[in-house]
């Protein structure tokens, strides 16, 4: 979640994920949820975004395979320009 706001999406969401622990009940959709929120305190901190708007002001590098991509588009606006 943390990666594709930091890339510029004004949200983020996740269904798969959230589909098994669905099935066992809601005690494991808020488990899985806590740690979500958790892990995404830890990356906001490590890029020391106050907050998730803070996430969009986050310098970044793009390397590997979404590099390679952007490289085969000729820029980074994608297939289309």
């Amino acid at each position: 979640m943390a990666k594709s706001l930091v890339l510029g999406a004004s949200a983020a969401a996740m269904a798969r994920p959230l589909l098994g622990p669905a099935l066992k009940g809601s005690g494991e959709v808020e488990s899985l949820l806590r740690r979500v929120i958790r892990e995404l305190r830890v990356a906001m901190t490590l890029v020391g975004a106050k907050d998730v708007n803070g996430l969009k002001k986050v310098k970044f590098l793009i390397v590997g395979r979404l590099r390679d991509l952007l490289d085969s588009w000729g820029d980074t606006h994608g297939p289309d320009g």
